[in-house]
């Protein structure tokens, strides 16, 4: 007869342990993970065109450049020397950001921030 006992506290063990690994696995899958996208900014930074699009405005360009070299969801945001958002590109985002301020460009003496937050997959 404890036979029978211990075959169903066995079973109830088992039982416990696969719906905790099914917990903790689709919690991974489920949540968002987010990468510090400072290489991507660093790319973009050495680029001239994209430099001239941002002091420009041209956020059609910049928006180019964006989706040509993040495959992932993105949000790009230019701020003044004052901190006013003089414009925003992608999607809004939660999350760790790569900020560059640049003190002109190309005889332009305006202090701009650009800062990047990036939705990627992180890989462990």
């Amino acid at each position: 007869m404890s036979g029978v006992y211990t075959l169903d506290s066995v079973f109830a063990a088992m039982l416990l342990l696969s719906a905790a690994l099914l917990a903790v696995t689709v919690r991974y899958l489920a949540t968002p993970h987010y990468t510090i996208p400072a290489d991507y900014l660093a790319d973009l930074i050495n680029e001239p065109e994209f430099l001239t699009a941002v002091y420009s405005r041209d956020v059609v360009t910049v928006e180019a450049y964006l989706n040509s070299l993040i495959p992932y969801p993105y949000n790009f945001t230019v701020y003044d020397s004052q901190g006013h958002k003089m414009f925003s590109v992608g999607v809004p985002l939660e999350g760790a950001a790569a900020s560059v301020t640049l003190g002109g460009w190309r005889g332009e003496s305006r202090t701009l921030t650009l800062s990047l937050k990036v939705a990627a997959p992180v890989r462990p």
